[in-house]
């Protein structure tokens, strides 16, 4: 996909299968309290974080090394340098929200 034409790509997009993809990450968004930005990614992941925290949901930025500075990551509820620091903040939403940690 990275080297189709415009045309080729929009086509794509009307594909069954890419149609049945998008349902099903699109779904998983939806059923998720919760989404994680691990750092680096791509755009498809930024449109899913903006979807998420634009839908109330709360999105934590994971960023284990160092990058460009991203001033709208302020949009965001956190931004963390380390897994322990993403899980303890995980564990405190589940106890906020009576919710069993996985």
């Amino acid at each position: 996909w990275e080297k189709m034409e415009t045309d080729e790509y929009l086509d794509a997009l009307e594909h069954p299968l890419v149609e049945a993809e998008f349902r099903s990450d699109f779904d998983a968004m939806r059923r998720a309290d919760i989404c994680v930005l691990v750092l680096p990614c791509g755009a498809s992941a930024h449109s899913e974080a903006g979807w998420m925290k634009g839908t109330g949901k709360k999105v934590i930025v994971y960023q284990n090394r160092s990058q460009r500075p991203e001033l709208m990551y302020k949009l965001f509820d956190g931004i963390f340098p380390t897994v322990a620091d993403v899980t303890r903040f995980l564990k405190e939403f589940d106890r906020l929200n009576n919710l069993k940690t996985v």
